[in-house]
């Protein structure tokens, strides 16, 4: 006598088939905006974040007066302000309206530049690493652009707010450069 198994059951047995053979890309999941914070692993007193947004410009001091280059400018009704540490290794960017009196030192971080190999994303993508680390684990980017030769630069958009989280990928495949930008 042959076991009865039930019409419906088969359909579940169907379903669950295709999505384990597409589940390959489909387990990746989207970057969460957490990862634009920038971690310094070891200076003197343990771990510190830079969290985009919450961080000002004057936070940066802790790198060192000597080692940094602080411009500020206005224009179309904005006021801009760029803190370069070691010489372009990092720069870190604040906007605000031009009306805002503030000091630069107490505006908060809106976008980076990171060439350095100091500092990573809390998912330790860093500079020097294979971008198929990010790929592995937030899958493709939204964007890809082919600007610069040697350079693939891959786009990651936050839902929510829109800024990006943006990799400069060398032929190898190797990140060169992390880039944080807002328009917030």
């Amino acid at each position: 006598m042959k076991p009865w198994i039930p019409k419906w059951l088969w359909g579940v047995v169907l379903v669950a088939g295709l999505c384990c053979a597409a589940g390959g890309t489909a387990f990746a999941h989207t970057m969460p905006e957490g990862e634009a914070t920038l971690i310094l692993p070891k200076p003197p007193r343990g771990q510190w974040e830079i969290v985009p947004h919450k961080t000002t410009l004057g936070h940066l001091d802790a790198f060192g007066e000597q080692f940094l280059e602080k411009e500020e400018f206005t224009g179309d009704g904005m006021r801009f302000a760029r803190y370069s540490v070691y010489h372009g290794t990092f720069v870190f960017l604040a906007r605000t309206g031009a009306n805002d009196d503030r000091p630069a030192s107490e505006l908060p971080i809106s976008g980076y530049d990171v060439k350095g190999l100091d500092l990573h994303t809390p998912s330790h993508f860093l500079v020097s690493a294979p971008y198929e680390e990010v790929t592995a684990k937030y899958g493709a980017a939204d964007h890809v652009l082919h600007d610069t030769p040697g350079l693939v630069t891959y786009i990651y958009e936050f839902a929510g707010r829109p800024t990006q989280l943006i990799f400069d990928v060398d032929e190898a495949g190797i990140i060169r450069a992390i880039r944080y930008r807002s328009e917030v």
